[in-house]
C-alpha cells in the first residue's frame, strides 16, 4: 500500500477540492438541497423551486410555474461568492445558515492539508536514507492525522446540519435532501484514516527493522 499512498492522497485532495469549489462555483456539487413545491387543482397550477448550498454561497434554481398548463420558468439566482455568506429575506433558514457558514471553511483547510500530505508522500518515494524516511514519515503522519480530524469534524457537522434541517424545516411542502458533497467528504475521511493507519504501521515496521539491523 506504500506505493498507493500518493495516489490515494491525490484522490482525497481532488475530492476535497471539488467540495471546496462547490455551489455556486461548481453548481453540481452541494451539501444541502431545499426543495419546495405547491399545487392547486382549482387553477390547474403548480410551482417548484429549490435552493442548493455550497461552501461559497447558495443558488436558487429557476422557479417552474405552471398555470392552466402553461409553463413559466424564472432564471436561476446565485448569491455572491464569499465565505461566511448570509441569507436574504426570501430564505428563512437561520438555523441552517449559521451552522453551514461556520463549518464549511473546514473543507478548504482539509484540502490544503491533504495537498501537503500528497507532496510529502512523493518525497518519501524518492528517499532511501533511514533518518530522512523516518523524519518525513513522522511529518506525514502528523499532517495526515490533522487532515483526517478536520475532515471528520467537517463531515460530522455536515451530517448534523442536514439532519437538523430535515427535522426543523422539512414538511409536506419543503423537503430536505443530502448533497453529493457530504458523500464525497465521507469518502475522503475514510481514505485519510486508511492512509494514517498505513503510515503508522510503516513507521513502526521501519523502526523495528532498523533496531534489528543495529544488533
Amino acid at each position: 500500500m506504500f506505493q498507493l499512498t500518493p495516489f490515494i492522497t491525490c484522490v482525497v485532495f481532488l475530492l476535497l477540492l471539488l467540495v471546496s469549489l462547490s455551489t455556486p462555483i461548481i453548481k453540481g456539487i452541494f451539501f444541502l438541497r431545499l426543495s419546495a413545491a405547491s399545487s392547486s387543482t382549482l387553477l390547474n397550477s403548480s410551482a417548484r423551486n429549490s435552493v442548493t448550498f455550497g461552501v461559497w454561497g447558495y443558488c436558487a434554481s429557476g422557479e417552474d410555474i405552471r398555470i392552466f398548463g402553461i409553463n413559466h420558468d424564472a432564471a436561476e439566482n446565485c448569491s455572491g461568492r464569499h465565505l461566511g455568506y448570509t441569507f436574504d429575506d426570501t430564505l428563512q433558514t437561520t438555523l441552517v445558515s449559521k451552522a453551514l457558514t461556520a463549518s464549511l471553511s473546514l473543507h478548504p483547510i482539509a484540502a490544503v492539508l491533504t495537498f501537503i500530505l500528497f507532496l510529502i508522500s512523493l518525497f518519501i518515494l524518492r528517499r532511501n536514507n533511514h533518518v530522512a524516511l523516518q523524519s518525513l514519515s513522522l511529518i506525514q503522519f502528523g499532517i495526515g492525522i490533522l487532515a483526517a480530524i478536520i475532515t471528520t469534524i467537517a463531515l460530522l457537522v455536515d451530517c448534523i446540519v442536514v439532519d437538523a434541517a430535515r427535522r426543523t424545516i422539512s414538511g409536506h411542502i419543503v423537503t430536505v435532501t443530502w448533497g453529493n458533497a457530504v458523500w464525497m467528504t465521507l469518502v475522503a475521511a475514510i481514505l485519510l484514516w486508511a492512509v494514517n493507519l498505513e503510515a503508522m504501521t510503516r513507521i513502526l515496521t521501519r523502526r523495528q527493522r532498523h533496531d534489528a539491523a543495529l544488533r
